[in-house]
Order: C-alpha cells, then sequence, then structure tokens
C-alpha cells in the first residue's frame, strides 16, 4: 500500500468514525453493543476529534482482523 493510499485510508476512516459519532450522539437511548456503547463513553469522556481518532483505529483493528480470519465481524452484546 503506497503512502498516497494509507492516507486516504486513514482519512476515511475518521471520517466514517466521526459520522458514527454523530449519530450516536443522536440517539435517545444507549445501543445493546459493546464497541458502540465504548465510542459513546469516549465521546462523552473525550474531545471529540479525540473520540473519532479512537474510534477509527478501532475501525482499522477490526477490518484487519475480519482480513486476517476470513470471518464475518459479530459484534458482542452487552448482558
Amino acid at each position: 500500500m503506497g503512502r498516497q493510499t494509507a492516507n486516504e485510508t486513514r482519512r476515511h476512516l475518521v471520517l466514517a468514525a466521526q459520522s458514527l459519532l454523530t449519530r450516536l450522539k443522536r440517539m435517545k437511548e444507549l445501543p445493546d453493543d459493546k464497541f458502540l456503547r465504548w465510542a459513546h463513553h469516549m465521546l462523552e469522556s473525550k474531545n471529540r476529534n479525540l473520540a473519532a481518532v479512537a474510534v477509527a483505529a478501532k475501525f482499522a483493528r477490526i477490518a484487519w482482523a475480519v482480513e486476517a480470519k476470513g470471518k464475518a465481524y459479530i459484534p458482542r452484546l452487552t448482558a
């Protein structure tokens, strides 16, 4: 992967994270998914841009794991 491709991928991950955080902020109740609860906690406790970068990094790790294992992502629900 070239530098320009890596930069574009990083930018798209951050934009996706910002979109997710915007949607989470508009939700009336907390979702049952552990990842979404973590993202909501990040949004409430950290600066919005810092939360977006943290969520983007988590997206990247999830995407890498899905690609490496060749399995679909299955969200974990809270009890």
